[in-house]
């Protein structure tokens, strides 16, 4: 089965003009839930959640059940599209800039950004045999994911961040 959560913020709270909004990400997000029907996604696996829906809870919750109800040979996708930031790391990771990368949801201003430490607790719950997507369209995307164990042999201590 192949399922997505798509995310696109173009108003912050508080809601109206003002702040830190943005213009396309709406956009984006349904261009992107199209491109995903024409890749033979139905219309009824696909959450879009856009400005005040896009809250903290809602982008974790519903990304949580999708990868949760997900089982082997499922493809999902999670896209974002809206403000991204850095951080003050906190936790007992290594940093080495001191930095987290985050996205901001729509209530990033009373209830917090979502941080790549976040994204790395909820990615590891997939099955194995699930293949997931992780689109990042914002700033600091370049490992919004944290690095995940994937089992590969290589050595990435030679990694280098690619920004489009």
């Amino acid at each position: 089965m192949k399922k997505a959560l798509i995310v696109g913020i173009n108003d912050y709270a508080p809601i109206g003009y003002g702040g830190p909004d943005l213009n396309g990400c709406v956009n984006d997000a349904r261009d992107m839930a199209n491109t995903l029907v024409i890749c033979g996604f139905s219309p009824a696996k696909i959450k879009i959640l856009t400005n005040q829906n896009a809250t903290r809870a809602n982008i974790l919750n519903y990304l949580k059940s999708m990868i949760s109800t997900s089982v082997k040979g499922d493809s999902l996708v999670f896209y974002y599209s809206g403000h991204g930031t850095r951080v003050a790391n906190i936790g007992s990771d290594l940093e080495l800039d001191g930095l987290d990368e985050a996205i901001c949801p729509h209530d990033y201003a009373n209830n917090g950004v979502i941080r790549d430490d976040d994204f790395k607790t909820v990615l590891s719950k997939l099955k194995a045999g699930v293949n997931m997507e992780v689109i990042f369209d914002c700033c600091y995307s370049g490992t919004g994911t944290r690095k995940m164990d994937l089992g590969l042999e290589a050595d990435f201590l030679n990694e280098t961040a690619r920004y489009i």
